[in-house]
């Protein structure tokens, strides 16, 4: 009798522990989105590529296939150990509760204000830096061009010739004027085009409150939900 039981209770165990399995939710990083208002406050497993996790504090990942389309991650107040790094550019599978964060106006307002404070912040920066610039190469142009007229009356039109000379014969002085010349354009180049991407990330990051705006505007919406992953556990894949 009571090895039936136990055969019997074995059966029952295997069959809720294959339900249960069945039953589980997953999600991939690219659905979440869209399908984790279903299941606000319940666990669920999401599967996606690490794209960045947070070095500064530690506690938040993001998850997805691009910036564009990513989701958060992040640690429960309470959890105070941090995500390893290593798993950037991963492919994970993670378990974790679906929260709910409600964007009102009056956040998406207050969050455009500081945008746009910031932008005018970093244009003007950007401005000084270009003036501050410019003004240094013109000094440097101008010290040039004293110092080669005090050459001429000091040393005469003889000296100048032998000047010259030397300076012709001297091709490896010009080549690495010419090399300093070009390391410095291209220096300048970087320092542009890093300069251009913080840029163009305020500008794409202001239309997309101004989106929400609109979005809530013309649906007449108390606020755009966004859902994010309160993490569990997970496993690389």
């Amino acid at each position: 009798m009571l090895k039936k039981i136990l055969i019997v209770l074995s059966v029952s165990l295997f069959a809720l522990m294959l339900g249960a399995k069945e039953n589980e939710v997953k999600i991939s990083a690219k659905d979440f989105p869209t399908k984790a208002g279903k299941f606000i406050n319940k666990k669920v497993a999401v599967e996606g590529k690490v794209l960045h996790v947070c070095e500064h504090g530690g506690m938040r990942l993001r998850l997805g296939e691009s910036d564009e389309n990513s989701i958060v991650v992040g640690k429960a107040k309470d959890d105070k150990e941090k995500f390893d790094t290593k798993l950037g550019s991963k492919n994970v599978l993670i378990v974790g509760i679906v929260k709910e964060m409600k964007i009102t106006k009056e956040r998406l307002l207050k969050m455009k204000a500081n945008l746009e404070k910031e932008l005018k912040e970093h244009e003007a920066e950007h401005a000084k830096a270009d003036h501050k610039h410019a003004k240094s190469e013109h000094g440097h142009h101008d010290h040039g061009k004293s110092e080669h007229v005090k050459a001429d009356h000091k040393h005469g039109k003889s000296e100048h010739a032998k000047c010259e000379h030397k300076h012709d014969k001297s091709k490896d002085g010009h080549k690495h004027a010419k090399s300093e010349h070009g390391h410095h354009d291209e220096h300048g180049k970087s320092k542009n085009a890093t300069d251009g991407h913080n840029h163009d990330n305020y500008k794409e990051a202001l239309k997309k409150i101004n989106e929400k705006l609109e979005k809530i505007k013309k649906e007449k919406l108390e606020y755009i939900p966004v859902y994010w992953l309160e993490y569990k556990s997970h496993k690389v894949l």
